[in-house]
């Protein structure tokens, strides 16, 4: 889907004597279709231009030089027209205000729909399916700015979401969202990755994540320090992960934060709030009664987006009026006399950035701070080096870092800060925590938003909850105060995050689950595959009543009506008024003769248990039992079962052999093709037909009739040659550019390097031995569906499934030396896939 190989990028100077290093230094990675990938690392390591060269903007929208070879889903976003790519990538940013063109909801996801030209009709299905799935209903028809930033982030994803791309990339999407808003955004992932579409998220907040993520690509400097699985990730010791500007990796270790700062033991008056009420308009959006909280605290103000935790600190600032009292320090503070008082690191550092340089920010609200002072400061906060700098050109979590440095050197009273890690580092997150503490040293108190456990693990000493603009509770950080926090966050709606879901992971259901869903998976099965045999959904592509479907294909309406229903609960078909109409996957999936058609593979592989009966119970008792495999090839009717091998590979299977195929970096110099083990033909035939010059060989034991109907169906006749014969014993010439050998694998048990040594000899130089197998652990545990679908050869005392790093093992053995692995999620299971070359 995405393969980047040798790719460099690097920003245009700004300046004739300004020198700019790579953003990216020869970058290389593959991520196939429907993965979910996490780019981490510190600020400025080149998350953000990677994910830019992706969707098209690092070569369409910014001045840059992009060097080596990208591809996604087959195009290049370097040639590509932007209109073209933005059909493959959807893009949502960190600040979704800044992809908004509509002023109401509704009309903001429907836009990229008109700007597909949708049918109406079409169009007015499609936005209703997305509501119902994103559960967005609550949003729709809602004025864009009055949503939150949560509710905001939602839209931005239901829009791309729309569009129904291949791949949706976000950039740092729950920086700005409280930990509701994370939780509906983890749910808006799942379903997009639960769709098919390939997901890519840079990202510092990693733990909402795990689970989800697939991957983790973790770059330093522009390079790609490594490549790895959630495993690997969670397994990094603190001090690595803090080496790598790197924060909590999943719920375990964020939920074992222990407060780092000490309550004060006195209660000294340090802000006192008596009868304190701010109004916008005629509505009371602030009322406390009365608060106290000591000298020297800094106080985490915690609660819902619209809880009044803005208002608290523009009111504390004086910019918003108040009745009641406020005292610093023992004195009253009138409005005029807080803004003297106190300083305000606004979300949004941008809007209080006034100087020219970035040295001249901390001189301007300080004419007499000495310039040792103002580099002192800088380089705490991680800027030494860009003193000359403009603010404007920052980063954003720079532009924050800055602001609080502003703070640190006004020696202002009381310090106010409102979401100060916002979109930070877990190096600048420590940065800034270590800032607050000191700058709050010389301090009465400090307040600070945040919806970041770790900031507040780190430097708070007290937490305030607000609850509509008014005080639930204000108590000490100690341990006790911890598990209250964790209950004010909402932490127990959080353990869904705990269970590893994925595709090829049966764990994400418990065993309770399993068992009380088990008596209705035989019926289920039945009803799927008979509605696929009978076609049912190529006639469901617009909609029908029950009555009109049974009467145009003559089945009883009854019968048909209560089908309908059945398939209408498991998600197959959707209900609209009094008729029925494909789901979106569906109608993508399950209409026989479209490129995607995945009907026939599951019709054929639900109704036979191959040659390998498995009779659990007798086989336990008895032990393995005689095969009648030999009598039941000698009874085979070839032409039925042939014609069934060839509906068990159209449609999908060729489409996802062939992007696997179209994503190597040799695909456009391939003539010759061999397919050994080659079934009916149909995969082969793909790729040799993909290309104009191609010709092959396709070799299999079947008899040649099953196999010369695909040929001449393809009209490959003359490129084609077909060859009745044993891969593992016969000639198979040579001369080949790519050797497909698709799960066939497990046939070499036992003699696998001699037929690698026999690969190698075959394969042209620059040739590509291109192997699909099932790569179970070395000690069973895993993959489930692999380790099911081998069952029945284990018990009949067959062990033919090949392990996890067998393939490469004897590859390596024959001579070859450049392996590439990978494991993907295919519509025959979960499947590792080996690029091997000489």
């Amino acid at each position: 889907m995405i393969r980047f190989q040798e790719v460099s990028y690097t920003y245009l100077s700004q300046g004739p004597e300004e020198v700019q290093s790579p953003s990216l230094d020869h970058i290389s990675f593959h991520i196939p279709k429907g993965q979910c990938v996490v780019l981490c690392g510190k600020s400025g390591c080149g998350k953000t231009t990677l994910l830019r060269i992706i969707n098209g903007l690092a070569c369409h929208f910014y001045q840059g030089r992009l060097e080596g070879d990208v591809s996604v889903s087959g195009m290049s976003p370097a040639s590509a027209a932007l209109p073209e790519l933005a059909r493959v990538v959807g893009s949502v940013f960190q600040n979704p205000r800044t992809q908004f063109f509509h002023t109401d909801t509704t009309g903001e996801l429907a836009f990229q729909l008109e700007n597909q030209n949708m049918p109406r009709e079409q169009m007015r299905r499609r936005l209703d399916q997305v509501v119902g799935e994103l559960e967005l209903e609550a949003l729709m028809d809602r004025s864009i700015f009055a949503l939150s930033g949560g509710e905001k982030q939602q839209i931005a994803c239901g829009s791309v979401y729309a569009s129904m791309p291949q791949v949706v990339v976000l950039d740092e999407p729950s920086s700005n969202l409280d930990l509701e808003g994370i939780r509906k955004l983890r749910g808006l992932l799942e379903t997009m990755k639960a769709s098919g579409v390939t997901i890519l998220v840079s990202e510092h907040r990693l733990w909402y994540l795990h689970g989800l993520a697939d991957r983790y690509l973790l770059l330093e400097n522009g390079k790609l320090r490594g490549d790895l699985t959630p495993g690997q990730m969670t397994a990094l010791d603190p001090q690595t992960r803090q080496a790598l500007g790197l924060r909590a990796v999943d719920r375990g270790q964020l939920f074992s934060l222990c407060p780092q700062a000490r309550p004060a033991e006195r209660m000294e008056p340090g802000l006192e709030l008596h009868g304190l009420c701010c109004l916008r308009g005629r509505r009371e959006v602030l009322h406390i009664s009365h608060l106290q909280i000591p000298k020297g605290a800094v106080v985490a103000v915690v609660g819902r987006n619209g809880a009044g935790k803005s208002t608290l600190l523009l009111t504390l600032s004086g910019l918003l009026r108040f009745r009641g009292t406020v005292r610093v320090g023992g004195k009253p503070a009138a409005p005029k006399a807080l803004s003297r008082l106190s300083y305000l690191v606004m979300q949004e550092a941008g809007h209080q950035l006034f100087s020219d340089t970035v040295l001249g920010e901390l001189t301007l609200n300080d004419p007499d701070i000495s310039e040792q002072d103002a580099q002192e400061i800088l380089e705490a906060l991680g800027l030494a080096g860009l003193e000359s700098r403009h603010p404007g050109s920052l980063s954003g979590g720079q532009k924050q870092r800055l602001s609080l440095g502003v703070a640190l050197a006004s020696g202002r009273r009381l310090l106010l800060y409102d979401e100060p890690t916002s979109g930070q580092d877990g190096e600048n997150l420590l940065r800034t925590a270590q800032q607050i503490t000191s700058a709050n040293q010389n301090a009465v108190c400090t307040l600070m938003v945040t919806h970041d456990p770790e900031l507040i693990f780190q430097c708070a000493t007290h937490i305030l909850h607000l609850k509509d603009g008014t005080p639930q509770a204000f108590f000490p950080l100690n341990r006790d105060g911890a598990e209250r926090l964790w209950q004010i966050f909402g932490a127990s709606e959080f353990d869904e995050f705990d269970s590893e879901r994925s595709l090829n992971n049966m764990k994400q259901l418990s065993v309770w689950e399993q068992l009380v869903q088990l008596p209705y998976l035989n019926l289920y099965g039945k009803v799927v595959s008979s509605a696929l045999e009978l076609d049912l959904f190529t006639h469901l592509q617009e909609k029908k009543t029950p009555a009109e479907l049974a009467q145009a294909m003559g089945w009883n309406e009854a019968n048909t009506g209560y089908l309908l229903a059945a398939l209408g609960t498991y998600g197959f078909v959707q209900k609209e008024g009094d008729g029925y109409i494909n789901s979106q996957e569906a109608q993508k999936y399950l209409i026989r003769g479209t490129p995607d058609y995945l009907g026939g593979f599951i019709h054929f592989y639900g109704q036979n248990e191959g040659m390998v009966p498995m009779d659990v119970k007798k086989l336990l008792t008895e032990g393995p039992q005689p095969m009648p495999q030999m009598e039941m090839e000698q009874n085979l009717d070839f032409a039925q079962y042939g014609q069934m091998l060839r509906m068990s590979e159209e449609g999908y299977r060729q489409q996802e052999i062939l992007r696997i195929v179209r994503e190597l970096p040799e695909n456009s110099t391939i003539r010759r093709v061999l397919d050994v083990g080659c079934a009916a033909g149909l995969l082969g035939l793909a790729v040799i037909g993909d290309g104009e010059n191609r010709s092959g060989v396709l070799l299999d034991q079947i008899p040649s009739q099953i196999i010369q109907p695909s040929v001449d169906v393809a009209g490959l006749g003359e490129r084609v040659k077909v060859v009745q014969g044993n891969f593992l014993t016969d000639d198979f010439g040579g001369g080949y550019d790519l050797i497909l050998a698709v799960s066939v694998m497990l046939f070499a048990k036992g003699g696998m390097e001699p037929l690698m040594k026999r690969f190698f000899d075959a394969l042209n130089p620059g040739g590509v031995l291109l192997v699909v197998s099932e790569g179970i652990a070395e000690d069973l545990s895993g993959p489930w569906d692999m380790m099911t679908g081998y069952l029945p050869y284990f018990l009949n005392g067959m062990d033919l499934a090949v392990r996890a790093g067998e393939v490469e093992t004897a590859a390596r053995a024959a001579g070859f030396t450049k392996i590439e692995s990978r494991t993907e999620q295919l519509c025959s299971g979960t499947q590792d896939i080996l690029v091997i070359r000489k």
